[in-house]
């Protein structure tokens, strides 16, 4: 019997150390997979960190890009106008500089039969000699 008790007393300790070893092992499993799975949860965070600061780049660009061809486009078209504004000033010069009477010849003799366009020593000058033959 006394072996009897050695071996069921050797079994239970073996029974103990068993299912102690086989607690510690399985916690270090899980401290693993709770650390692999936080390393891979870190992972994956800064890799959604980057992939967001290319994409926050990316649009950044896309509006810079936007914005200078809306400028392009502002410059073009203030440009066209101010070149139509140059040419139509250029055409109101030339009208300006060409003498009026050669436009209209009619004018050119109403202007001199027209006692408004005449200036005041001009009419009194008229009236004197109108005024000396009449005498």
């Amino acid at each position: 019997m006394d072996i009897a008790i050695v071996g069921l007393i050797g079994l239970v300790i073996a029974i103990v150390i068993g299912v102690v070893l086989g607690n510690i092992i399985a916690k270090r499993k899980v401290e693993k997979k709770e650390h692999d799975a936080h390393g891979k949860a870190s992972l994956i965070i800064k890799e959604a960190e980057i992939q967001a600061e290319i994409l926050k780049k990316d649009r950044v660009l896309e509006a810079k890009e936007k914005l200078l061809k809306m400028k392009q486009e502002f410059e073009e078209e203030a440009n066209r106008k101010k070149n139509q504004i140059l040419a139509n000033e250029q055409k109101i010069k030339q009208r300006e500089s060409q003498p009026s009477n050669a436009k209209n010849p009619k004018s050119k003799k109403n202007a001199r039969a027209s006692p408004l366009n005449t200036s005041w020593s001009e009419r009194e000058k008229k009236s004197s000699i109108n005024s000396t033959h009449r005498k």
